[in-house]
């Protein structure tokens, strides 16, 4: 059973959020990018298949300041924090490419 899915649009609600749990993936994208569309089904089913620790911010780049704080320039773009640090930065709707970062996220929980 993964984590909670949240949704942010505050870098500062962000940076307290990623400080306070231990492994945090970011999918920034916007209601109008076709590929931040086609991706979510693949997110929502890797998602799931995360352990409770693991929670889920989604971010709309159009609202708040999260997207330009990170410097986010493709959408939809993939963040994974584990233990308040950033790991991985995947930009792209590319199933294989989601694939790979959800693994990644994965093998970080299982290194503790």
């Amino acid at each position: 059973m993964p984590g909670k899915i949240f949704h942010m649009k505050n870098r500062g609600e962000l940076a307290n959020f990623v400080k306070t749990n231990d492994y945090v993936i970011i999918k920034i994208g916007a209601e109008w990018c076709g590929p931040c569309k086609r991706i979510q089904p693949t997110v929502d089913k890797l998602f799931k298949q995360m352990p409770d620790n693991v929670h889920l911010v989604m971010v709309d780049a159009d609202e708040g300041d999260i997207a330009a704080a990170l410097r986010v320039k493709v959408l939809p773009t993939f963040l994974n924090y584990i233990k308040g640090d950033m790991q991985d930065v995947y930009a792209t709707g590319d199933e294989e490419s989601v694939l790979k970062f959800f693994q990644s996220t994965l093998n970080w929980t299982t290194k503790d």
